[in-house]
């Protein structure tokens, strides 16, 4: 498969270890990843790349998960978003879609569950 067919992940994950880890799952799964440890990199991001789906963390400093997507969606239409989250209840009490606070993955999640979702919002 070439590199150009590989669906793209721009990853939104503040912690370090965590976004080195979900790096190496998403591209050991096939699929490239353009990782940033904020908001405003993620948006800086889809406005220079090709994004097939958005993963992001919901708590980030300064800009929110639910902001970043907002912004990343309007510069990549297509692209749906997958929320995860340590903190779900402050996704539910945010005034949040209760349908999308429902889908948000809990933090630790196993790594095939998220494949799975990632797979399953491309399909």
């Amino acid at each position: 498969m070439s590199t150009a067919a590989r669906p793209v992940v721009l990853l939104v994950e503040d912690e370090d270890q965590v976004r080195h880890l979900l790096i190496t799952v998403l591209r050991s799964h096939g699929f490239e990843v353009l990782p940033a440890a904020s908001g405003e990199e993620a948006v800086a991001l889809a406005q220079a790349s090709r994004i097939d789906v958005l993963l992001s963390d919901i708590v980030l400093p300064k800009m929110d998960g639910f902001r970043t997507a907002v912004l990343v969606r309007a510069l990549a239409p297509h692209a749906p978003t997958v929320f995860m989250s340590g903190y779900v209840n402050q996704a539910s009490a945010s005034g949040v879609d209760p349908e999308v606070a429902a889908a948000v993955l809990k933090k630790p999640f196993p790594m095939a569950v998220l494949i799975e979702r990632i797979r399953s919002v491309l399909a």
